[in-house]
């Protein structure tokens, strides 16, 4: 049939001894764009084989799945929130490749740039930005001079939208030693302001923000050291009060669903 097969398999094999790999099997059959993710029946299956096969390596080709195909965003999404599986993934072009918890050369750290001293920025919209990216994320996207991400792509599972808790959300996965720490968004709403919450490691940070429109703004929030992981690890959730598409705005014909831009989210460590 001159189409590529999994490793150890005769090229010219029936195709349909085959078929449950291209429409039954939740993990490959998702990968492939074939059927709705099925987080739990995946995560099962990603725990067996990465051991048994084994596993080393996982690249995504951005291009081939499609830069602003919701699939690319739902497996970057998918394999960084699964920390235990795989490592903190390595950038080169479009191709997002993740080394796996199984190979034996470990894993990198996913702390990010120390742009000064005690000083850590996840720069959205950078090269390489992939790495602490979780659900919730549009492509990178150029606006003048600046280079940033919108919110408001989070995946459907079997096909609907979730959460449904009256508020959408980005995630962010990374490191930090720890320390108590002023988390800053470098932020712009689309339309129409946006109320923001912040959520780290399932506990919400006190208060809430406006985003403003027109132009970006910094949005703070106080991040005490008992909110951190034991290891540095912090899960970060965006918490916002909706989306709208240009489109429904009336100022294009974009049908993303789109709330706020982040430039960058920086954490400066406080006494």
């Amino acid at each position: 049939h001159e189409k590529r097969m999994l490793n150890g398999t005769f090229a010219r094999a029936p195709l349909d001894h085959f078929w449950h790999w291209l429409y039954d099997d939740p993990m490959l059959a998702w990968l492939g764009q074939r059927r709705w993710l099925e987080p739990e029946r995946v995560e099962t299956q990603l725990r067996e084989r990465i051991q048994e096969y084994p596993i080393g390596y996982a690249v995504l080709h951005q291009d081939l799945v499609g830069v602003e195909a919701n699939a690319n965003q739902e497996i970057i999404g998918y394999f960084n929130q699964h920390g235990d599986l795989f490592c903190p993934p390595v950038v080169e072009g479009v191709a997002v490749a993740w080394r796996t918890r199984w190979h034996p050369d470990g894993c990198l750290s996913r702390t990010p740039s120390e742009i000064a001293p005690g000083v850590f920025e996840v720069d959205l919209g950078s090269s390489g930005d992939e790495r602490f990216i979780g659900w919730g994320w549009h492509r990178q996207e150029d606006v003048g001079a600046t280079r940033w991400r919108w919110a408001g792509n989070y995946p459907r599972l079997g096909g609907d939208i979730v959460p449904d808790d009256g508020y959408l959300r980005a995630e962010l996965w990374l490191e930090l030693p720890p320390a108590h720490y002023r988390m800053t968004l470098l932020a712009q709403a689309f339309q129409q302001m946006r109320n923001v919450q912040i959520e780290v490691n399932e506990v919400l940070l006190g208060g809430s923000v406006v985003i403003e429109t027109e132009v970006l703004g910094e949005y703070s929030f106080d991040l005490p050291v008992d909110v951190l992981g034991n290891d540095g690890a912090v899960h970060v959730i965006i918490r916002y009060d909706g989306a709208v598409t240009p489109q429904e705005a009336g100022v294009g014909g974009d049908t993303r669903r789109l709330a706020i831009a982040l430039d960058s989210v920086r954490f400066e460590q406080v006494d």
